[in-house]
């Protein structure tokens, strides 16, 4: 019975061990589950973060990439995957780049990382490339971030991959207002000959401010007497509105300043098109400073306390004598 017993009491241990695991398995504890979750990411990061060195492990990095659940996380997963996978293979690139999310946070970064490795290679080869990207957002800041890499180089080239749908308002695209204003830094005339050249519409109103407010700074009165000799007036409307729009933005005093070098036709012109602007957007044109306010009048003098005792009234001055009245009779005592 004795030997039972022992035997029995050194199972117990065991027993209850056993029991503890299956409680935790089975508990659902929420801590355990995250902890779970977290070290399946912290593989999954691990396993992504590996350097795919041949294109069947570039191709397992695609589909891990897709397989992650949080947007971001999978943009940022298939930006590794088009960074390692460019030089190796370029077509796989692509198809990584088509998945991202229409707006996604990595492209322009992503974009102009893939133009400068492409440009170094072949100015061509990358033009290629940018148009196989499929969507048309995507070719023309894929373009735009060429340009970018050659406009110093060569401007010219640079501004022809400008897709100009692509700079009007509500689509502009950063690469490319860069490049143009690059571009009339080295060379305003040409860079203002190609706005003027565009076809009536949101991209050469767009062309013109930016030609217009650029070469505004680097030269004013070279740049006011472009647009006082532009022979086309819809040409000239659209110069001098985008000059209008760019100058509203600026504070009162500066907008003097930059007005005062047009001559006295075109200054009206500017101040009309600078009132409009401002109206429609219900702000003041050109405010007028306040008036200084008047210096506060000085305090008036405090008046002295009352005493108890009031002082004494002044004696009367003394009646001069009458040069004509008979002398005072002395008194007795005297």
């Amino acid at each position: 019975m004795s030997s039972l017993r022992v035997r029995l009491l050194c199972c117990l241990p065991i027993a209850a061990l056993l029991i503890s695991c299956d409680k935790r398995q089975g508990s659902g504890d929420p801590a355990s589950a995250d902890e779970s979750k977290s070290r399946g990411k912290r593989a999954d990061h691990a396993q992504r973060k590996s350097t795919p060195t041949t294109q069947q492990e570039l191709r397992e990095a695609l589909k891990l990439a897709l397989a992650i659940e949080n947007p971001d996380d999978r943009d940022q997963a298939l930006a590794d995957v088009v960074r390692h996978a460019l030089q190796l293979a370029p077509g796989l690139a692509v198809e990584a780049i088509k998945k991202l999310s229409p707006d996604s946070k990595e492209k322009p970064a992503l974009f102009k990382y893939c133009a400068e490795i492409l440009v170094a290679r072949n100015l061509d080869t990358a033009i290629d490339w940018a148009g196989s990207l499929g969507s048309a957002s995507d070719i023309a800041a894929a373009k735009a971030a060429i340009a970018l890499m050659v406009v110093a180089s060569d401007p010219e080239a640079a501004v022809k991959l400008i897709v100009t749908s692509y700079i009007g308002d509500g689509v502009s695209n950063a690469d490319a207002v860069q490049v143009i204003r690059q571009w009339t830094a080295k060379a305003p005339v040409d860079a203002a000959a190609w706005a003027s050249s565009l076809p009536p519409g949101e991209a050469r109103k767009a062309g013109l401010k930016i030609v217009a407010t650029r070469w505004l700074f680097s030269n004013s009165k070279a740049a006011y007497s472009w647009i006082a000799a532009i022979p086309n007036e819809s040409i000239r409307a659209d110069a001098t509105h985008g000059l209008a729009e760019y100058i509203v933005d600026q504070i009162p005093p500066l907008r003097e300043i930059l007005l005062r070098p047009a001559d006295p036709t075109l200054r009206g012109e500017l101040e009309k098109q600078v009132e409009q602007v401002a109206k429609d957007q219900h702000r003041p044109a050109f405010p007028q400073p306040a008036a200084p306010e008047p210096p506060p009048e000085p305090d008036p003098a405090p008046t002295p306390a009352p005493t108890s005792d009031p002082a004494p009234a002044p004696a009367a001055p003394a009646a001069e004598p009458d040069p004509g009245a008979p002398p005072e009779e002395p008194s007795p005592q005297e």
